[in-house]
C-alpha cells in the first residue's frame, strides 16, 4: 500500500484508509514516550481501539520491568499496554514454552530478563567463573583452577613455549590460533609444532571441504592463502595485478565467471580495482560464498609504525 498523508485526504479517504487494516503495533521509546509522554499519543490509541482496532506494543529494550513499563503506559494514558507488549525476554519465554523446553537456560543477559524467564517456569543459570590472581594463588586453588578447563587457546605472535609445554604436561589440550594467514606453514613449524593449529586460509578450506565444494576459488589474498587452498584440491583463480588511467577499460573485468562459486579476500598487498571489479561480478550471484581472512584495520609496519590493514 503506498503512503498516505493523513493531513492531505478527505474523509472518505480517511475512512478507507482506517478500513484496510485490523492491528496497529507501535514501538515504545521514543515513539510513544522519550522521558515523558510524546503530545497526544493516549488520545492516539484510545482513538484506535474505540474504532475496534486490536493495539500492540513491541520494544527491543527488555532492561526495563513491568512495573516500569507499566508505569510509562500509565503516564502516557495508555490503558492495557502491559499486557500486550512484546519485548525479547517475553518473546524468547513464550517461545522455549511452546517447544515444551525442560532444560536450564544459561543467561548472559540483564536482570530482567532473567526474572522474566524463571517467572515462566524456567531455572536459569548465569554469572561467570571470578578470575584467579595465579601469583597470589595456593597450591589448591592453583589445582582447582587447572582442573577447571581442559584446552588451552593461545594466539602465536607472542608467547612462551615454557608456559606452553606446562600446560601439555597437565595433560591440556592446546591449540594455536592466528589472523596472519601471509606466513607458511613451514614457517609457523620453525616455531612449535603447527598440528593444532588454525589460520584464517585453513578455516576457509577445511570449511569449504566440509560442504564438498566443487567449483572454483576467486582469491584476492596473500600468496599463502592460496597455496593453502590448492593443498586442499581446491582450483583457484588471481589476478590481474594491473591498472588503468581510463576508468571504461575496467569494464572488461565486470565479466562474469561461472565457475566461481567462492570468494575469498585476505591479505592482499597488491589490491587493486581490477580485483575488486572481478570479486563485485562474481558475488551478484547470491549462491558465490564470500570469505574474509583476516580483518585487522591496522598492520605493524616494524619501524614505520602502523599503516592500513
Amino acid at each position: 500500500m503506498a503512503p498516505v498523508d493523513l493531513m492531505k485526504i478527505n474523509s472518505e479517504e480517511l475512512a478507507k484508509f482506517l478500513d484496510s487494516f485490523d492491528h496497529v503495533i507501535s514501538d515504545c521509546d521514543g515513539v510513544l514516550w522519550a522521558s515523558e509522554p510524546l503530545p497526544g499519543v493516549g488520545d492516539f490509541i484510545k482513538f484506535m481501539k474505540q474504532i475496534g482496532k486490536k493495539v500492540h506494543f513491541l520494544s527491543n529494550n527488555s532492561i526495563r520491568s513491568d512495573e516500569n513499563y507499566s508505569k510509562f503506559f500509565k503516564n502516557a494514558g495508555i490503558e492495557d499496554g502491559i499486557e500486550n507488549l512484546t519485548i525479547p525476554s517475553k518473546a524468547i519465554a513464550e517461545y522455549l514454552k511452546s517447544i515444551n523446553f525442560d532444560k536450564h537456560v544459561y543467561c548472559v543477559t540483564c536482570q530482567e530478563t532473567i526474572k522474566t524467564l524463571e517467572a515462566n517456569g524456567f531455572k536459569c543459570k548465569y554469572g561467570t567463573m571470578a578470575p584467579v590472581n595465579l601469583v597470589e594463588a595456593n597450591l589448591d586453588v592453583f589445582q582447582k583452577f587447572l582442573d577447571s578447563f581442559d584446552h588451552v587457546f593461545s594466539d602465536c605472535d607472542e608467547g612462551t613455549g615454557e608456559f606452553i609445554k606446562l600446560m601439555k604436561q597437565h595433560g591440556k589440550k592446546v591449540h594455536f590460533l592466528s589472523n596472519n594467514s601471509m606466513r607458511s606453514k613451514e614457517e609457523y613449524k620453525e616455531h612449535f609444532d603447527n598440528e593444532n593449529l588454525t589460520i584464517p586460509s585453513i578455516a576457509i578450506a577445511e570449511y569449504l571441504k566440509s560442504m564438498n565444494f566443487d567449483k572454483q576459488v576467486y582469491c584476492v589474498t596473500c600468496p599463502e592463502t592460496k597455496k593453502v587452498l590448492e593443498s586442499y584440491g581446491f582450483k583457484c583463480k588471481y589476478g590481474p595485478d594491473v591498472g588503468f588511467d581510463n576508468f571504461a577499460d575496467y569494464g572488461q573485468y565486470l565479466k562474469d565467471d561461472l565457475d566461481i562459486g567462492a570468494v575469498v579476500f585476505d591479505s592482499d598487498y597488491k589490491v587493486n580495482m581490477p580485483k575488486m571489479y572481478k570479486a563485485q561480478a562474481y558475488l551478484r550471484r547470491p549462491e558465490v560464498l564470500f570469505f574474509n581472512g583476516p580483518t585487522d584495520k591496522h598492520g605493524f609496519i616494524g619501524e614505520h609504525g602502523t599503516g592500513l590493514g
